[in-house]
């Protein structure tokens, strides 16, 4: 029983920080992607007013 509960919390051990990872790096991605696209919205804008102003 007590090599039963041992294995369960070493393997939960090991499994947790590749879920944490997988979702920081998904976390990161997605506001990454979230920035760029209002990064690049703004220069559109910046460079449509210069453009055409």
């Amino acid at each position: 029983m007590l090599r039963y509960n041992m294995k369960g919390s070493r393997t939960a051990i090991f499994i947790n920080p590749h879920v944490h990872l997988k979702l920081l790096l998904f976390m990161f991605l997605y506001v990454y992607n979230l920035i760029c696209d209002l990064c690049s919205f703004i220069l559109c804008n910046m460079l449509c007013r210069v453009l055409f102003d």
